[in-house]
């Protein structure tokens, strides 16, 4: 026994593991169950699409963000798929969790709820599972059965401290969404030679937008 709890020490055990998935992720399991949830998806501007390798790692899966050409991933043949994390609210759980969806199921079940709701946070939907356990034939029925009198959208990401985009860095790993700095005013004050730019040194141009060396931005005041 005191063995097993030295290996605790540095490690978890698998039902941990799958514990902690299950809480972040979206499932129904059997026939017929269902879920009341509040998509917190405002309109079609609040999707992304991310190309994620789905790698198995002791148990856990882990969801990297494909880099493109030089993706590590994709040079080892691991192969990256598009998909759409649909965030929600599971009501009965009390808890915010993505519902892992692609393109096809989008497309039917999800995307018309813009057409027919101006805003669907504002209602409850139900989600029903059609099919068993590995079911590959398994269909989900997505309805609205309420308005929603629980949460707000703004009370539910107040409530679970949660910011978007950032919030898809808890499950995607290699997420930046570091955001270009604004361009900097500055005004002609000396000749072409005296114009410096603050992030090279370099000498600019009153017509120049930006650095030709660094690429900083400026914004000139008249």
């Amino acid at each position: 026994m005191a063995n097993m709890v030295d290996e605790l020490k540095f490690g978890r055990r698998l039902s941990d593991i799958k514990r902690d998935e299950e809480s972040k992720f979206f499932h129904l399991k059997y026939d017929k169950e269902c879920e009341n949830v509040i998509f917190l998806l405002r309109s079609r501007d609040d999707v992304i699409v991310f190309p994620v390798h789905t790698i198995q790692n002791s148990g856990k899966v882990r969801r990297i963000l494909c880099t493109g050409d030089n993706c590590p991933y994709c040079k080892k043949g691991e192969k990256a798929r598009d998909i759409i994390f649909v965030p929600i609210y599971n009501v009965s759980k009390d808890a915010v969790m993505f519902w892992e969806r692609g393109f096809r199921f989008f497309a039917y079940k999800i995307e018309p709820m813009f057409k027919t709701f101006d805003d669907p946070t504002r209602y409850v939907f139900r989600v029903t599972r059609n099919g068993n356990m590995g079911d590959i034939t398994t269909t989900y029925e997505v309805g609205a059965v309420a308005r929603n009198t629980v949460f707000s959208y703004e009370e539910i990401l107040q409530k679970f401290d949660i910011q978007f985009p950032e919030f898809y860095k808890t499950i995607i790993e290699g997420l930046d969404f570091t955001e270009e700095p604004e361009p900097e005013p500055i005004t002609e004050e000396a000749p072409y030679t005296a114009l410096i730019c603050k992030g090279c040194g370099a000498p600019i141009n009153r017509a120049d937008k930006c650095c030709h060396f660094c690429g900083t931005s400026y914004i000139w005041k008249e």
